[in-house]
């Protein structure tokens, strides 16, 4: 259903208006999804594509990156000393703190540390989301020099990135969790969006416009326009 509201918000309808290529980013409990519309061809000259065609419209699903079932594989992704320092305690014994999450997870935070942790918890969630879901650059020599080798989707020039899911929805601060969906000079060859505009679904309502979709298009468009925010 999200997919089918992120094609719709793309490309619109006949009498409606669609936002152009853009980004889906879903972080939930279990996995975080990312939706892709867009062609995703090199941007840059110089670059050649290899690889299996990309679909315009491209969902993946990442199943070790959840919020509470697999919280604790998110925190090996970077490291107990990493979550030590964004959150400034380096007594906090961080593996049993996200551990508790992976056991209780209807838990919600209450703390400021624990609001805190959920923060870099779904920062760390979207950056490797992202990095999965974008294409990548591999250099390699010919007889003429350096080539640029381009696989997956070029990212780059998406101009629109749409947080939904709870983790975004009730976060005081989801302009910075969604910061980690963008391109950054320490892994320059993953093909991130390289300066989007970050919109929250702050309602939670994209799973129903793509169900009404189906049945209202026009109708599903003007509403999920309507009660996107602008972050």
């Amino acid at each position: 259903a999200v997919l089918t509201a992120a094609r719709l918000l793309s490309q619109g309808t006949d009498k409606e208006e669609g936002l152009g290529e853009l980004v889906v980013l879903d972080i939930g409990g279990a996995t975080t999804d990312v939706h892709s519309v867009g062609w995703g061809e090199p941007t840059e000259s110089g670059v050649v594509q290899k690889g299996l065609p990309e679909p315009f419209v491209k969902r993946t699903v990442e199943g070790d990156l959840g919020m509470r079932y697999n919280a604790s594989s998110i925190l090996h992704a970077v490291g107990e000393e990493h979550f030590r320092r964004e959150l400034g305690n380096s007594n906090l014994n961080v593996e049993n703190e996200v551990g508790q999450l992976s056991q209780f997870t209807e838990r919600l935070p209450e703390s400021s540390t624990e609001w805190r942790q959920d923060a870099e918890l779904a920062r760390t969630a979207t950056r490797f989301a992202m990095e999965r879901h974008a294409g990548t650059i591999e250099p390699t020599y010919g007889p003429q020099g350096q080539i640029l080798i381009q696989y997956g989707k070029d990212l780059t020039g998406i101009r629109t990135v749409i947080g939904t899911g709870g983790p975004l929805v009730f976060s005081p601060a989801p302009e910075q969790i969604l910061g980690a969906s963008v391109f950054s000079e320490t892994n320059p060859l993953s093909l991130k969006p390289k300066t989007p505009g970050f919109y929250l679904d702050q309602e939670y309502l994209l799973y129903a416009i793509g169900l009404m979709s189906e049945v209202e298009p026009e109708k599903a468009l003007r509403v999920a326009k309507k009660h996107l925010t602008k972050i």
